[in-house]
């Protein structure tokens, strides 16, 4: 007979193999949880700042489309006052309508008087609000209210941690 040399066959796996195999995956576990975790909240982030951003539009097209329907009676436009942060105006329909910025609670507002007077919030984090008028030739600053051609509304807010700035020219009608 002969004798066979005893060969040790490998019928499985070392606790030290099974322990270097745990401590891997908890390492690519741990950093995938990460990769995870601050990719939700970078969606979170992009998804706040395109909500104020439209936010921010929507209030400039709000206002765009008030100003425009400015009354223009016997060659001047029926604006009240006409200051950086405060505009008054009565529109076609006699409404009479106020655009206000206030620095101390960072509000932009637009107010009517008909049927009662209401106010309503277009935006509440407004860091800066300008209202430009200019003369016709479009390069002339003007503060008297019979000569105002063009509107230019400039507005800087906070989104996260950038600032956005947003500025908008308007042209009255019937006077271009």
């Amino acid at each position: 007979m002969r004798k066979f040399s005893s060969i040790k066959k490998n019928n499985g796996l070392t606790v030290i193999e099974l322990v270097i195999a745990m401590v891997v995956f908890a390492i690519i576990g741990s950093v995938m949880t990460q990769m995870v975790s601050r990719s939700g909240m970078a969606y979170n982030a992009t998804k706040d700042s395109i909500a104020e951003l439209s936010e921010l539009r929507y209030a400039f097209k709000r206002m765009e489309k008030e100003i425009r329907q400015t009354d223009y009676t016997l060659g001047v436009y029926n604006i009240g006052l006409a200051s950086p942060s405060v505009l008054t105006f009565t529109k076609i329909d006699g409404t009479f309508v106020t655009l206000t910025y206030t620095p101390a609670s960072n509000l932009l507002e637009l107010s009517y008087d008909i049927p009662a007077v209401t106010t309503a919030t277009l935006l509440d984090n407004v860091n800066t609000f300008t209202a430009s008028y200019y003369l016709s030739d479009g390069i002339t600053t003007t503060t008297n209210t019979s000569l105002i051609t063009f509107i230019q509304l400039d507005a800087t807010i906070n989104i996260g941690n950038s600032t956005q700035n947003l500025s908008t020219r308007i042209a009255l009608r019937d006077k271009v």
